[in-house]
């Protein structure tokens, strides 16, 4: 098991809460990612993680510290190993250590097969595509998204929807589709409970002005902000937005957003990349946040650009927003 997977599972969060010196207020502890004075820093002791009702922070034992200490991802498992005493596997690193000497590397994949979430078929294009048609956009998620920075004709063109009464609505597709091909669709829970709820606004994918794929915002404050079809395939999200000369992806709604409320072209790319070859004449930039998980999506796209000689700036962001700071409060507004 590697280092930081041991601090992890091994060391309580609430422990490392101690230890980094964050205090409790009235409600819960004091969130350092805002001027906190209520204590709005919740934590999930089960798994070790966090989450912030008010800035929607979120991140367990490694992120709180890297905040609160100012490192990056190494420093922080470093840190939190010495004062936690977890010592690093004597095997770690030695398969990695192998496989670099190895002129043609085996992969998990090319050993084992590859593990990939289920393609989407035409039954559930149908399903999504009649769960769209049947939805509006109520007055509540109107004046959500208003809030949110969002212009009516910005809404129009991305298609917010939302479902009133999805208890119900629920049962109307399982007459329509049956059980069966909901679940295959990846719109039932472990519960069979229908997937978007009442909080949920809804985001379709298009391609061609067709519904291909969507998603969720739940705009309640949960866990999970964006929810996403189980254990589907994710797509490329492109507003039906005017195409412009310059392209900005992202790897998440909240950034995409961010860009398209500026007056700028963005897609989110979750996933399925090939939609973005469309834009090989455009100039592209690719956008990933500057933590661990947006280096990581920098690196899948760059990847796939590479392999389809498709030309890209890495970052952008000052085009659109005086720097990379205002790029986050704009995204988190």
């Amino acid at each position: 098991m590697k280092l930081a997977e041991k601090i992890k599972y091994q060391v309580p969060i609430k422990s490392v809460f101690e230890k980094l010196g964050i205090k409790e207020g009235a409600l819960g502890y004091l969130c350092p990612y805002h001027n906190d004075k209520t204590g709005s820093l919740m934590v999930k002791e089960t798994d070790n993680t966090f989450y912030c009702s008010v800035c929607k922070a979120s991140g367990d034992q490694i992120e709180i510290t890297k905040k609160v200490k100012g490192m990056d991802f190494d420093e922080a498992v470093s840190f939190l190993a010495k004062e936690f005493e977890i010592e690093k596997d004597k095997s770690e690193g030695i398969l990695d250590a192998w496989l670099s000497n190895r002129e043609e590397k085996e992969t998990l994949e090319s050993v084992f097969g590859k593990e990939t979430e289920g393609k989407i078929i035409d039954k559930d294009i149908e399903v999504y595509s009649y769960i769209i048609e049947n939805s509006s956009l109520s007055f509540i998620h109107q004046a959500f998204l208003e809030r949110k920075g969002f212009e009516k004709d910005l809404i129009g063109s991305i298609g917010f929807c939302s479902i009133e009464k999805p208890h119900i609505f629920v049962e109307e597709l399982k007459d329509k589709f049956g059980i069966e091909a909901l679940d295959n669709a990846g719109l039932l829970n472990k519960k069979r409970e229908f997937a978007f709820q009442k909080n949920n606004l809804l985001i379709p994918f298009f391609e061609d002005d067709k519904v291909i794929f969507l998603a969720g915002w739940d705009i309640s404050g949960g866990r999970y902000e964006f929810v996403f079809p189980h254990h589907k395939e994710k797509q490329t999200f492109i507003p039906k937005f005017e195409i412009k000369n310059e392209v900005y992806i992202t790897g998440d709604f909240r950034g995409c957003f961010a860009f398209l409320k500026k007056g700028c072209f963005s897609v989110s790319a979750f996933g399925n990349f090939n939609p973005l070859l469309s834009f090989k004449d455009k100039k592209i930039f690719v956008c990933g946040d500057k933590d661990e998980r947006g280096k990581q999506f920098n690196r899948k796209i760059i990847k796939f650009f590479a392999e389809h000689g498709i030309n890209y700036t890495l970052g952008g962001f000052e085009n659109c927003f005086l720097d990379y700071l205002d790029y986050l409060t704009f995204k988190r507004k």
